[in-house]
Protein backbone atom coordinates (compact mmCIF):
# COMPACT_ATOMS: atom_id res chain seq x y z
CA UNK A 1 0.00 0.00 0.00
CA UNK A 2 1.27 2.90 -1.29
CA UNK A 3 -1.09 5.95 0.58
CA UNK A 4 -1.82 4.17 4.20
CA UNK A 5 -2.69 7.59 5.32
CA UNK A 6 -5.49 8.18 3.03
CA UNK A 7 -7.61 5.59 5.22
CA UNK A 8 -9.09 7.76 7.71
CA UNK A 9 -12.62 6.29 8.33
CA UNK A 10 -12.00 3.15 10.01
CA UNK A 11 -13.89 3.19 13.69
CA UNK A 12 -12.58 1.93 16.84
CA UNK A 13 -15.12 -0.90 16.84
CA UNK A 14 -15.20 -1.81 12.89
CA UNK A 15 -14.86 -4.50 11.69
CA UNK A 16 -12.63 -4.54 8.55
CA UNK A 17 -11.60 -6.95 5.59
CA UNK A 18 -8.56 -6.84 3.16
CA UNK A 19 -7.98 -8.49 0.24
CA UNK A 20 -5.08 -9.55 -0.87
CA UNK A 21 -3.00 -8.21 1.09
CA UNK A 22 -0.03 -10.24 0.38
CA UNK A 23 2.91 -10.17 2.86
CA UNK A 24 2.13 -6.92 4.79
CA UNK A 25 -1.54 -6.02 5.27
CA UNK A 26 -2.67 -3.08 6.68
CA UNK A 27 -2.68 -3.03 10.19
CA UNK A 28 -6.48 -2.18 11.18
CA UNK A 29 -7.51 -5.56 9.28
CA UNK A 30 -9.32 -8.31 11.18
CA UNK A 31 -9.35 -10.54 8.16
CA UNK A 32 -7.59 -11.63 5.19
CA UNK A 33 -8.93 -12.60 2.45
CA UNK A 34 -6.52 -14.31 -0.80
CA UNK A 35 -7.34 -16.36 -3.61
CA UNK A 36 -6.55 -20.04 -4.16
CA UNK A 37 -3.97 -20.50 -7.17
CA UNK A 38 -3.03 -23.28 -8.98
CA UNK A 39 0.56 -23.01 -8.31
CA UNK A 40 3.28 -21.68 -5.84
CA UNK A 41 4.49 -20.02 -8.69
CA UNK A 42 1.12 -18.19 -10.19
CA UNK A 43 0.65 -17.03 -6.42
CA UNK A 44 4.34 -15.49 -6.24
CA UNK A 45 3.51 -13.74 -9.26
CA UNK A 46 -0.19 -12.38 -8.28
CA UNK A 47 1.42 -10.88 -5.21
CA UNK A 48 4.10 -9.11 -6.21
CA UNK A 49 6.73 -11.65 -5.52
CA UNK A 50 6.51 -11.37 -1.33
CA UNK A 51 6.82 -14.03 1.13
CA UNK A 52 3.64 -15.66 2.39
CA UNK A 53 1.69 -13.62 5.15
CA UNK A 54 3.42 -15.12 8.72
CA UNK A 55 1.13 -14.04 11.22
CA UNK A 56 -1.80 -14.10 13.84
CA UNK A 57 -4.49 -12.56 11.52
CA UNK A 58 -7.54 -14.85 10.09
CA UNK A 59 -6.60 -15.88 6.67
CA UNK A 60 -9.42 -17.05 4.36
CA UNK A 61 -9.18 -18.54 1.06
CA UNK A 62 -11.44 -18.43 -1.56
CA UNK A 63 -11.42 -19.43 -5.77
CA UNK A 64 -11.61 -16.29 -7.03
CA UNK A 65 -15.65 -16.15 -7.18
CA UNK A 66 -18.21 -14.85 -4.72
CA UNK A 67 -16.81 -13.85 -1.55
CA UNK A 68 -17.37 -16.09 1.40
CA UNK A 69 -19.14 -13.83 3.44
CA UNK A 70 -22.20 -12.83 4.41
CA UNK A 71 -23.87 -9.55 3.06
CA UNK A 72 -22.66 -6.73 5.72
CA UNK A 73 -20.04 -8.96 7.41
CA UNK A 74 -17.42 -6.06 7.45
CA UNK A 75 -17.83 -2.47 8.21
CA UNK A 76 -14.99 -1.54 6.23
CA UNK A 77 -12.91 -3.65 3.11
CA UNK A 78 -9.00 -2.65 2.18
CA UNK A 79 -8.52 -3.17 -1.54
CA UNK A 80 -5.25 -2.14 -2.36
CA UNK A 81 -3.25 -3.41 -6.15
CA UNK A 82 -5.73 -5.79 -6.60
CA UNK A 83 -8.52 -4.65 -8.71
CA UNK A 84 -5.79 -4.25 -11.69
CA UNK A 85 -5.42 -8.47 -11.96
CA UNK A 86 -9.36 -8.92 -11.55
CA UNK A 87 -10.81 -10.98 -14.71
CA UNK A 88 -14.05 -9.76 -13.72
CA UNK A 89 -14.15 -6.47 -12.71
CA UNK A 90 -17.75 -5.45 -12.34
CA UNK A 91 -18.22 -8.30 -10.51
CA UNK A 92 -15.59 -8.03 -7.66
CA UNK A 93 -16.31 -4.75 -6.98
CA UNK A 94 -19.61 -5.48 -6.54
CA UNK A 95 -18.62 -8.29 -4.12
CA UNK A 96 -17.13 -5.56 -2.23
CA UNK A 97 -19.74 -3.53 -1.86
CA UNK A 98 -21.70 -6.37 -1.11
CA UNK A 99 -19.91 -7.21 2.38
CA UNK A 100 -18.49 -3.82 3.23
CA UNK A 101 -20.78 -0.27 3.00
CA UNK A 102 -17.23 1.72 2.89
CA UNK A 103 -13.41 1.35 2.02
CA UNK A 104 -10.47 1.78 0.53
CA UNK A 105 -9.29 1.25 -2.58
CA UNK A 106 -5.60 1.23 -4.54
CA UNK A 107 -4.90 1.00 -7.97
CA UNK A 108 -1.86 1.81 -10.71
CA UNK A 109 -3.33 4.04 -13.18
CA UNK A 110 -2.62 3.89 -16.92
CA UNK A 111 0.57 5.68 -16.83
CA UNK A 112 2.28 3.52 -15.25
CA UNK A 113 1.58 0.17 -17.22
CA UNK A 114 2.21 2.11 -19.83
CA UNK A 115 6.09 2.21 -18.68
CA UNK A 116 6.21 -1.06 -17.06
CA UNK A 117 4.80 -4.49 -18.47
CA UNK A 118 3.03 -6.24 -15.86
CA UNK A 119 2.32 -9.29 -16.63
CA UNK A 120 -0.42 -9.89 -14.40
CA UNK A 121 -1.95 -7.10 -14.97
CA UNK A 122 -5.31 -7.36 -16.84
CA UNK A 123 -7.24 -4.22 -16.13
CA UNK A 124 -6.63 -0.19 -17.34
CA UNK A 125 -8.08 1.64 -14.16
CA UNK A 126 -9.41 5.21 -13.42
CA UNK A 127 -11.53 6.90 -10.91
CA UNK A 128 -14.05 9.52 -11.84
CA UNK A 129 -16.35 10.29 -9.02
CA UNK A 130 -18.02 7.09 -7.72
CA UNK A 131 -17.26 5.48 -10.95
CA UNK A 132 -14.35 2.96 -12.12
CA UNK A 133 -13.49 3.34 -15.28
CA UNK A 134 -12.02 0.34 -16.59
CA UNK A 135 -10.42 -1.14 -20.19
CA UNK A 136 -9.04 -4.59 -20.64
CA UNK A 137 -5.38 -4.53 -20.98
CA UNK A 138 -5.85 -6.60 -24.24
CA UNK A 139 -7.87 -4.41 -25.78
CA UNK A 140 -5.51 -1.99 -26.45
CA UNK A 141 -2.38 -1.64 -28.45
CA UNK A 142 0.05 -1.32 -25.53
CA UNK A 143 1.08 -4.91 -26.16
CA UNK A 144 2.95 -3.13 -29.15
CA UNK A 145 5.29 -1.77 -27.04
CA UNK A 146 5.62 -4.59 -24.94
CA UNK A 147 9.69 -5.38 -25.43
CA UNK A 148 10.54 -1.81 -24.36
CA UNK A 149 8.19 -1.88 -21.45
CA UNK A 150 9.43 -4.93 -20.36
CA UNK A 151 12.95 -3.74 -20.43
CA UNK A 152 11.51 -0.98 -18.02
CA UNK A 153 10.14 -3.20 -15.82
CA UNK A 154 13.36 -4.77 -15.24
CA UNK A 155 14.73 -1.18 -14.08
CA UNK A 156 11.87 -2.50 -10.92
CA UNK A 157 13.45 -5.81 -10.76
CA UNK A 158 16.83 -4.23 -10.26
CA UNK A 159 15.78 -1.73 -7.31
CA UNK A 160 15.54 1.26 -9.39
CA UNK A 161 12.43 3.44 -7.89
CA UNK A 162 13.16 6.56 -8.66
CA UNK A 163 11.00 7.53 -11.30
CA UNK A 164 8.15 5.56 -9.17
CA UNK A 165 8.58 7.57 -6.52
CA UNK A 166 8.64 11.10 -8.18
CA UNK A 167 5.39 10.25 -9.69
CA UNK A 168 3.60 8.51 -7.18
CA UNK A 169 0.63 11.06 -7.70
CA UNK A 170 0.24 10.14 -10.99
CA UNK A 171 1.01 6.69 -11.08
CA UNK A 172 -1.46 5.58 -8.48
CA UNK A 173 -4.89 6.61 -7.32
CA UNK A 174 -5.95 5.52 -3.41
CA UNK A 175 -8.88 6.97 -2.14
CA UNK A 176 -11.72 5.80 0.27
CA UNK A 177 -15.08 5.08 -0.55
CA UNK A 178 -18.99 4.91 0.20
CA UNK A 179 -22.05 3.23 -0.56
CA UNK A 180 -22.01 1.70 -4.18
CA UNK A 181 -19.25 1.76 -6.66
CA UNK A 182 -20.34 1.80 -10.28
CA UNK A 183 -18.22 0.24 -12.60
CA UNK A 184 -18.10 1.04 -16.79
CA UNK A 185 -15.86 -0.64 -18.93
CA UNK A 186 -14.78 1.99 -21.72
CA UNK A 187 -13.51 1.75 -25.08
CA UNK A 188 -11.81 5.59 -25.18
CA UNK A 189 -8.70 5.61 -23.58
CA UNK A 190 -8.57 8.95 -22.91
CA UNK A 191 -11.56 8.34 -20.03
CA UNK A 192 -8.68 6.91 -18.13
CA UNK A 193 -6.47 9.90 -18.00
CA UNK A 194 -6.46 12.63 -15.25
CA UNK A 195 -7.20 16.16 -16.14
CA UNK A 196 -4.90 18.66 -16.81
CA UNK A 197 -5.52 20.50 -13.49
CA UNK A 198 -4.77 17.17 -11.64
CA UNK A 199 -1.10 17.18 -12.53
CA UNK A 200 0.18 18.93 -9.40
CA UNK A 201 3.66 17.59 -8.90
CA UNK A 202 6.36 18.95 -7.07
CA UNK A 203 9.52 20.37 -8.44
CA UNK A 204 12.74 18.29 -8.95
CA UNK A 205 15.85 19.89 -7.76
CA UNK A 206 16.82 21.52 -11.74
CA UNK A 207 19.96 20.38 -13.27
CA UNK A 208 22.85 22.17 -13.33
CA UNK A 209 23.53 23.98 -16.80
CA UNK A 210 26.84 22.08 -16.98
CA UNK A 211 25.06 19.00 -16.91
CA UNK A 212 22.02 19.75 -19.57
CA UNK A 213 22.92 18.83 -22.69
CA UNK A 214 21.66 21.18 -25.42
CA UNK A 215 20.32 21.36 -29.06
CA UNK A 216 23.27 23.38 -30.55
CA UNK A 217 25.94 21.26 -28.20
CA UNK A 218 24.66 18.31 -29.54
CA UNK A 219 24.73 19.71 -33.35
CA UNK A 220 28.46 20.61 -32.46
CA UNK A 221 29.11 17.08 -31.90
CA UNK A 222 27.53 15.27 -34.26
CA UNK A 223 29.90 18.16 -36.21
CA UNK A 224 32.87 17.49 -34.88
CA UNK A 225 32.44 13.75 -34.71
CA UNK A 226 31.55 13.76 -38.83
CA UNK A 227 34.76 15.91 -39.20
CA UNK A 228 36.99 13.59 -37.35
CA UNK A 229 35.90 10.48 -39.81
CA UNK A 230 36.57 12.86 -43.49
Amino acid sequence: MIFPHRITKIGPKDRVLEIGPGAHPYHRSDVLLEKNYDTKEEWFAQSGYEAPYQGDKEVVFYDGGAFPFEDGAFDYVVCSHVVEHVPDLPFFVAEMCRVAPRGYLEFPRVYYDFIYKIEEHLNLIQWKGDTLMYMKHANTPLDYFAPLRRQFKKSLDQGYFGLVNALQPVFFCGAEWEGVLKVKEVEDLSLLLQEDTEWKLKAQTPMRPEDQVSLAGMLRYKLQKKLRRS
